[in-house]
């Protein structure tokens, strides 16, 4: 026999307990396992055997197996490398493998224990109820996710994602994260995934987070929180809670706000001023409450008005978002809108009237009117909005340069109806007024004299502007028999501030030219009455002629003509009074000379002696106010004394309406 086969059998027959070493093998059913023999031998065979008995003798594989082609050796044998090939591994090749050789006197071997590899069981996640996980904002959460199962038992690569983002990534056979919940990880996918090296499989487990929380509100103005006065605006309470919110609150300014779905959102079709302010939303459920606040801003034009400061300046006052204002110039027009001149006021909206005043004077009566903007479009579409305020300024009675006297010729020369007017701005309201001729009053038992007072619009010029302003006419007439009845007459008027002189001067004179007067005076004492005397006798002769010639004469014919002669008599007296004489204020008035026109009389009252009552013609036909009965010098019981209607006050009053006369007008003082 020869040497080499006799050293296999002596290997092959050693008893398989003398390994020196020995490995487990799992192989999942089916698959083919390569069993490497750690030694290396060229000059002594490597033999295979299980235990079924030889394999491998060192030169070729069993027939018996071969024909099965179940084994087959594998390597560099050039090397000395001999490694076992087990293919579709099956339950019949579970066992120990050994493969050994010798070195010298010395035998070594090394085994494998071949065994059939479980896959594994189940993957899950814990404490799942129908594919949730439930859990809640106020406690821990913990994810337990575990494998079972698996031969022979071992870990895997186990990753835990939550919405696909990894939380844990371990080798293990269990995952334990915990969490503190939030109101976002509702209904969140929780996954666990397993990959099994060994069987190369992946076991994959998905739940849902069903996590409880209290509500989440906020709340959205649509289109914005600041928005133009009149537009369109939505206040949405966007909630969000698990459970579902069951109450739903909203207040403004801490107060409840009424609406007819309080569930609802809030809606403004056309939003106003009023309309700004904070607003809550208040949510809850089982859990609890939640709100959420939203201030409210309604940009506005500004609301403007003018009131007076204590040291005398009035203030432009704007009210109006945003609060941001940008002054013009002031305009003082007159009490009738008319315009009289700009001023400058202060950054803030001050105008010191004082200043612009100097002296206290009625010029400076009149309407202020401020201009103010902060950007935004009022109801008309304007960006510049006015406010406005009407000042009085009090002072004694000023005498305007309006005195005036008419004349009417009454039956002969000797006697004349003279009306002589004065016009007087006055505020307070005068209390007492006195006619007065050459230093003596004019009193009611005087029965040549009477007087009528009437409210007038003044045209005269204030600050170089030429606007109208009301005033007070006063007019007394007269029948003038001689020169003594003219010259020196006097209108003396006070208020609660003092008192003012207007003084007119009338005088008879003959005429500049002596000639023509006296022309005058021949043709109506002279020629006329001879006229008269000629005509008379012409109509004798007619009446004579017609009785003895049966001729009809008309005389209305003469007669029409001696009316038309005495007219043109009357007219010529006109010319009998200078207008040069009339002088229009005492110099005690210290009153500007400034031409005006009366130009309405709105209302008036008089009172005349009953010897003139006709001679006042149509001025009597009215009824008028502050009738003079106080011009009696010495009985005190029917003297009218004119109490001022406004408080006293140290600059001005203020009007509460510009147009309407003093008499009509209420007032406020400041």
């Amino acid at each position: 026999m020869p040497t080499g086969v006799l050293l296999v059998l002596i290997v092959a027959l050693l008893p398989i307990c003398c390994n020196d070493d020995s490995e487990n093998i799992y192989v999942p059913k089916g698959e083919n396992i390569e069993l490497k023999c750690p030694f290396l031998s060229t000059s002594t065979p490597v033999i295979w055997q299980n235990t079924h008995g030889l394999l491998f003798d060192g030169r070729e594989i069993d027939t018996n197996f071969k024909l099965l082609n179940k084994y087959k050796i594998a390597g560099n044998n050039s090397f000395g490398e001999f490694n076992l090939i087990i293919m579709n591994v099956s339950l019949a090749d579970v066992g120990n493998f050994v493969c050994g050789t010798y070195f010298g006197n010395k035998t070594i071997q090394h085994s494998f224990s071949v065994q059939l590899s479980g896959p594994i069981s189940n993957l899950t996640i814990q404490k799942t109820d129908r594919g949730y996980l439930h859990g809640n904002t106020n406690n821990k959460l913990s994810i337990i996710c575990s494998i079972s199962g698996g031969f022979p038992l071992r870990n895997i690569s186990m990753r835990l994602e939550i919405n696909a983002e990894i939380v844990m990534d371990e080798f293990e056979r269990v995952l334990n994260f915990t969490i503190i919940p939030k109101e976002n990880m509702h209904l969140a996918n929780v996954t666990c995934r397993g990959y099994d090296d060994l069987l190369k499989t992946v076991l994959t487990e998905t739940v849902t987070l069903n996590i409880t929380y209290p509500p989440r509100v906020d709340i959205k103005a649509v289109p914005s929180a600041v928005i133009s006065e009149g537009s369109l605006v939505a206040l949405n309470c966007n909630h969000a809670s698990n459970p579902e919110s069951k109450i739903i609150n909203w207040t403004k300014n801490k107060r409840p706000f009424q609406q007819t779905d309080p569930s609802s959102d809030i809606y403004f079709k056309q939003i106003h001023r009023d309309d700004a302010g904070s607003y809550e939303c208040t949510v809850r459920n089982e859990l609890g409450g939640s709100s959420a606040s939203l201030q409210l801003i309604v940009l506005y034009a500004p609301r403007v008005s003018v009131v007076t400061l204590t040291n005398g300046s009035i203030f432009c006052n704007a009210t109006g978002v945003p609060s941001v204002y940008r002054f013009s110039r002031w305009e003082h027009l007159s009490e009738f809108g008319e315009h009289i001149r700009y001023l400058v006021g202060s950054e803030d909206g001050i105008l010191n009237v004082l200043t612009e005043a100097g002296s206290l004077t009625y010029n400076n009566s009149g309407k202020y009117t401020c201009t103010v903007e902060n950007g935004i479009r009022g109801h008309s579409q304007q960006i510049n909005q006015t406010g406005f305020i009407f000042l009085q300024f009090q002072g004694k009675p000023l005498c305007i340069n309006d005195t005036s006297r008419s004349l009417e010729r009454v039956h002969n020369k000797q006697k004349r109806f003279v009306k002589l007017s004065v016009t007087v701005i006055s505020f307070p309201a005068y209390n007492s007024i006195e006619w007065r001729h050459r230093d003596q009053l004019i009193t009611q038992n005087i029965a040549k004299y009477s007087f009528v007072s009437k409210d007038t619009i003044v045209q005269t010029k204030v600050h170089g502007q030429l606007v109208h302003i009301n005033g007070y006419l006063f007019t007394v007439a007269f029948t003038a028999f001689n020169q003594e009845d003219y010259r020196n007459f006097s209108l003396i008027i006070s208020n609660n501030n003092g008192t003012a002189i207007c003084s007119v001067n009338e005088k008879l004179k003959r005429s500049e030219d002596g000639l023509i007067n006296m022309c005058k005076e021949t043709l109506f004492y002279g020629i006329v009455p001879l006229g008269f005397f000629a005509l008379s006798g012409w109509i004798l002769f007619l009446i004579f002629y017609k009785k003895r010639h049966k001729i009809t004469v008309g005389i209305a014919d003469g007669s029409e003509r001696q009316q038309r002669q005495e007219l043109q008599v009357v007219t010529n007296y006109y010319d009998e009074i200078n207008d040069d004489e009339i002088s229009n204020q005492s110099p005690l008035q210290n009153a500007p000379t400034v031409s005006s026109i009366n130009i309405s009389a709105p209302s008036e009252s008089s009172f005349s002696s009953t010897d003139v009552n006709h001679a006042l013609g149509e001025a009597t036909d009215s009824t008028y106010i502050n009738p003079y009965q106080q011009c009696l010098e010495n009985d005190t019981n029917n003297i009218h004394k004119y109490s001022s209607l406004t408080r006293s006050h140290h600059y001005f009053v203020v009007m509460d309406s510009p147009i309407f006369h003093f008499s009509n007008r209420k007032r406020h003082t400041y």
